[in-house]
């Protein structure tokens, strides 16, 4: 440095390596056979819509980019003798720089329940599709070369540790059973008595709504579900109402089905029953066997029929209103709208209507009076029987109005039968 430099600088740059050694290895990472393939999912069989979570490792840290990267998986027979694989894409590559994960869905009909997941064998189970810009190659500030795929060095490693079994096949019933009656070993019920009813899957199942199991005694009646949900076994309750009659044993139907995911067994339905996974998909087949045959599905165990007889009621035993209820919201109406109501009793009642060669009905007293008539009006019946709800309906007419009781509306104060009055209870008002 001058005012005016006259000497040329020494361009050449000298590197000093202090006894250290600098290796150039050009040559891919490979698969570690040591780390093999893992999972942190615990051994078990799972179902549809599970997630299952796999990783690797590579013997040097590795670039990874691009989504089109998978692991192929031996998920067993789709069908007799033709292999289904199955597709677990990568998920994330680790900060580590040689652990890349993967996560496979569980899909519907794959099936290994009689070995253990396993990747497929032949080398290639690892997938990268360079024209999806995807790669896995040697990290460097431009990486450049590819990493070895071949997973011959990795296969078994997986079964060899983890019994992870899949079975994508729907859930079915295995067995119909009694746990218990009250009153407890009982072998005869009457009304009021109850019976629990245990309905063992193939797998745990998860459901939505309150499923029910239908039973053949004479009548329609359903089993209520009590407990079981996210497990291979369901409880329902069954209480036997006046009407209720079985020959011999009781027994579930069969046509239409007897296990249904709600009460009504509507369909179609947003009730579920599904084999239980973390995003459960896979319906449960609701079909039971017949009594003393062979189920249609793929077990072969037979259910067994509950020997518990019905007798008729107890003497003292009397049919009584359990609710009475307006199906309309609230709001003012106008003449005439149509107002329903239902009234529920605690058994299965039966209108006989033939009277002296006249057909007469049943009739709801309503609170509602008219303008000039101060008599109280009547809900004329539209149906239910034979059953536990009986619908009412009353059309509205220019000036009626609603009375009140002792300063309470209430929607009804007299069922009538026949000019003969069964009162509503007050706490029904």
């Amino acid at each position: 440095d001058a005012n005016h430099p006259t000497t040329p600088a020494d361009i050449n740059i000298y590197a000093t390596l202090n006894g250290h050694s600098i290796v150039i290895d050009t040559s891919p990472p490979i698969l570690s056979s040591t780390y093999g393939v893992q999972t942190d999912h615990a051994d078990g069989l799972y179902h549809p819509g599970e997630h299952i979570r796999l990783s690797v490792q590579f013997n040097k840290p590795v670039a990874v980019s691009g989504d089109a990267i998978y692991l192929v998986l031996d998920c067993g027979p789709k069908v007799p003798s033709h292999p289904f694989n199955g597709f677990a894409f990568i998920d994330k590559a680790l900060s580590d720089n040689v652990t890349i994960e993967f996560l496979y869905v569980v899909e519907k009909y794959v099936n290994t329940s009689s070995k253990r997941l396993e990747i497929q064998s032949g080398g290639a189970a690892l997938v990268v599709l360079p024209k999806q810009n995807a790669y896995i190659r040697r990290m460097s500030l431009s990486p450049l070369t590819d990493a070895d795929l071949y997973t011959d060095s990795v296969y078994g490693s997986l079964s060899a540790v983890h019994t992870i079994q899949l079975d994508g096949y729907p859930p079915v019933v295995k067995s119909v059973s009694v746990v218990s009656t009250s009153p407890s070993m009982a072998v005869s019920l009457y009304p009021d008595d109850s019976v629990l009813l245990e309905v063992q899957f193939s797998a745990p199942v998860v459901t939505n709504c309150s499923p029910v199991l239908v039973l053949a005694v004479r009548y329609y009646r359903e089993a209520e579900y009590v407990s079981g949900n996210e497990t291979d076994t369901f409880t329902f309750k069954y209480t036997v109402l006046v009407g209720d009659y079985s020959a011999s044993t009781l027994q579930y139907r069969h046509t239409p089905y007897a296990l249904c995911a709600s009460s009504g067994c509507h369909y179609p339905t947003n009730c579920l029953l599904l084999a239980n996974s973390t995003n459960p998909i896979q319906p449960v087949d609701l079909r039971l066997p017949r009594s003393g045959s062979q189920p249609y599905w793929r077990y072969t165990d037979g259910v067994e029929i509950i020997s518990q007889s019905i007798l008729p009621v107890r003497s003292n035993r009397n049919t009584s209103i359990t609710n009475i209820q307006s199906t309309q919201s609230a709001g003012e109406y106008g003449a005439g709208s149509v107002l329903r109501f239902e009234v529920t009793f605690s058994d299965i009642v039966y209108l006989r209507t033939a009277h002296v060669g006249v057909k007469i009905f049943p009739t709801l007293l309503l609170n509602i009076v008219g303008k000039h008539n101060s008599t109280n009006r009547y809900a004329e019946y539209a149906g239910g029987s034979p059953g536990r709800t009986i619908t009412f309906v009353y059309t509205t007419s220019a000036g009626d109005y609603v009375v009140s009781n002792s300063g309470d509306e209430f929607v009804g104060a007299a069922f009538i039968i026949n000019d003969a009055s069964i009162t509503i209870p007050t706490a029904l008002r």
